[in-house]
């Protein structure tokens, strides 16, 4: 009997299909934790990207802390924020477990720049029919955020005599038809001190003729209002104006106001720049 079983060839399909049915089992197991294992690979990857631009975004912690920083550094606000929102995203998720996360946010120069690294088990399913009870997968996400830079502007304003003179054909008309000698320069005489009522400067006055010192003042004031207007904090620029001088016997430029973030008080005292007087 056992000479007839020994050389027997019967079931040997069965046996064989018993034998292969692990690797073919476990091919299948492959195929489908794989999938599975780069679902979530995706969705981690968005969840990364996300917090790190987070980190960084315009109205985040991390970029108003960039901003008021001295030098180049770690931005700790930043990670924790940029690591709360990962974390938050990812906590009420199943089908994975999250093994760790790290993030960086620094400064260097004008960019800030976020990073996150994390590393992540899936578990498998069919798969474990060989042994594999998870699958780990790692990424990384990275942004670059390039900052307003930081401005000193120093004007220097041209009040000479020349920019007495009218600042459009209409202003250079009415000069002309109500002065004698139909000149269109708004001439500012003030001599030992004592300001000349009948010259041509307050004349332009009285009419309400522009003349190019009020445009000058006009243009300065409007530059205070966009700086103001796109500035990210408040001391991203700085304005210092100055003049040739009060009078043309001066030697020096005089300053209008020094260095200062405060553009209210620099484009209230900037609107206020005269016209040189000379003597004669």
């Amino acid at each position: 009997m056992l000479r007839r079983f020994l050389r027997s060839e019967d079931g040997n399909f069965g046996l064989l299909t018993g034998l292969l049915m692990v690797p073919v089992i476990g091919v299948a197991g492959l195929g489908v934790d794989l999938s599975n294992a780069m679902l979530v690979k995706n969705e981690l990857q968005a969840v990364a990207d996300a917090a790190a631009l987070a980190g960084i975004s315009d109205n985040s912690s991390g970029y108003k802390e960039a901003m008021t920083m001295p030098q180049d550094g770690i931005i700790i606000v930043g990670q924790d924020d940029a690591k709360r929102l990962f974390m938050g995203q990812v906590a009420s998720q199943t089908g994975y477990v999250v093994k760790d996360v790290a993030v960086s946010v620094k400064r260097e120069g004008i960019n800030i720049t976020s990073s996150i690294d994390y590393a992540a088990e899936v578990p498998t399913s069919l798969l474990r029919i060989l042994g594999k009870t998870s699958i780990p997968i790692r990424g990384s996400a990275t942004a670059t955020y390039k900052t307003a830079t930081f401005q000193d502007f120093y004007l220097l304003l041209d009040n000479t005599p020349s920019m007495g003179v009218a600042a459009t054909p209409a202003d250079v008309d009415r000069m002309v038809a109500n002065t004698k000698d139909k000149c269109a320069f708004a001439c500012h005489i003030v001599k030992d001190g004592v300001e000349d009522p009948n010259s041509y400067y307050n004349l332009a006055i009285k009419l309400g003729v522009t003349t190019r010192i009020n445009v000058v003042a006009q243009a300065t004031a409007a530059l205070m209002d966009t700086a103001s207007s796109v500035r990210k904090v408040a001391n991203q620029f700085r304005m210092a104006v100055y003049t040739f001088g009060e009078k043309a016997e001066d030697t020096k430029l005089m300053e209008v106001t020094s260095l200062t973030a405060d553009l209210k008080v620099a484009k209230q005292r900037a609107s206020m720049i005269d016209l040189m007087s000379i003597p004669y």
